[in-house]
């Protein structure tokens, strides 16, 4: 997988976490336009908990983390004077995180569904 990736976003562990946040944040605004968008009929796209409450969820579980692991794993080795982390680390990481906020948002789709 790393060789699939432009070499750019593997120089500094922040680029490739801040692009999967910045990916993540415009999926979730896409969610909730949707959301916000089918309140104009009858049901809504997030009947499973309180949109107000998916909205708290994504973006405190879902944004967040990728922003500051992005920042961590740069700034945090420079000032304790340690080692980087590995590429592997770096690339996992964020892609675990991104692939939740996708997990989440394909849970909510599903429960609208009924498949719960």
């Amino acid at each position: 997988m790393p060789d699939a990736l432009p070499p750019a976003l593997l120089r500094a562990p922040h680029r490739l976490a801040f692009l999967l946040g910045m990916l993540s944040t415009l999926l979730l605004f896409a969610a909730w336009f949707a959301e916000l968008a089918s309140r104009l009929g009858p049901h809504t796209i997030i009947p499973v908990v309180p949109a107000v409450m998916a909205h708290a969820l994504l973006m405190l579980y879902g944004i967040f983390p990728l922003f500051m692991t992005g920042f961590i794993f740069t700034a945090g080795p420079r000032w304790l004077g340690t080692r980087p982390p590995s590429r592997m680390r770096y690339l996992l990481t964020p892609g675990l995180m991104a692939t939740g906020v996708v997990g989440w948002l394909l849970g909510l789709a599903l429960g609208k569904a009924g498949w719960w």
